[in-house]
């Protein structure tokens, strides 16, 4: 009669392993393949118009008189044009990656991208409204701003949503306790 065994745990290793295959494949087919093909999914290219229209919304409700045509934004002397990288795919690629690649149940991860994705969007749309802000009142420090600031501050958001999904959601690893 053949000896019932259970399955051992992959090893610490292996998990490590797979994690970094499966976070690397889905960042390449999602971020790395698009921006070196310069196509991206169609979603995305919805998400302009729509990102476009928000800004130009919340700096109606800030008192600009603003104009939205398609990716367009114009407030006064001054008009940001939203493309793909201002959506906030980047960070919403790179959630989604961690988020699917981490060892936890498929229910934790559909609790934390449905959390993480709107959180996500969000923060994007302060950083886009504070960009033009910066824009309309202290140009000169526009170019810092976009291409420093709240590049880090975004992926620093990222980092940050993914250890609170891990820690508060997921839950930590419970240690055993063997006596003797």
């Amino acid at each position: 009669m053949a000896r019932d065994r259970k399955s051992k745990p992959p090893s610490r290793r292996k998990q490590v392993a797979r994690f970094l295959i499966v976070f690397f494949g889905l960042w390449a087919a999602l971020w790395a393949v698009p921006y070196v093909l310069r196509t991206f999914p169609p979603g995305v290219q919805n998400l302009c118009p729509i990102t476009a229209s928000w800004l130009g919304g919340i700096l109606s409700l800030l008192g600009f008189k603003v104009s939205v045509d398609g990716v367009l934004v114009s407030y006064g002397s001054h008009g940001l044009s939203i493309i793909a990288e201002c959506t906030g795919y980047t960070a919403l690629v790179l959630f989604f990656s961690v988020v699917v690649a981490y060892p936890s149940p498929i229910s934790k991860k559909l609790i934390g991208l449905a959390i993480g994705f709107p959180l996500i969007l969000a923060f994007n749309l302060l950083r886009l409204v504070i960009m033009a802000l910066v824009l309309a009142y202290k140009p000169q420090y526009f170019d810092f701003a976009h291409l420093y600031f709240w590049q880090v501050a975004l992926i620093i958001f990222v980092v940050a949503l993914v250890v609170f999904w891990i820690e508060k959601l997921v839950g930590r690893e419970k240690t055993v306790s063997v006596s003797s």
